[in-house]
């Protein structure tokens, strides 16, 4: 799975974890609810190869999906 594309949730997801959110945090700004975003992030470790938060992050900026100064997700977009 590694490599695949990140959907515009998962992107977010993922850049809410890289301002230290918590998956509650993440939630509220998106729309979802906690268990929601920690299902997503479970998917999106396994499509980054990803051990972790920490890791996922790394992965992010590495991949190009996450950018120095991207600013923290306020809502869904969907």
């Amino acid at each position: 799975m590694y490599g695949e594309d990140l959907t515009v949730v998962e992107t977010r997801i993922l850049l809410g974890m890289s301002h230290g959110l918590t998956n509650a945090e993440i939630g509220e700004r998106l729309g979802y609810t906690r268990d929601t975003i920690g299902n997503y992030a479970k998917w999106l470790f396994r499509k980054l190869g990803a051990r972790d938060r920490g890791h996922a992050v790394r992965l992010g900026f590495e991949g190009g999906w996450l950018q120095a100064g991207d600013p923290v997700p306020f809502r869904r977009t969907n």
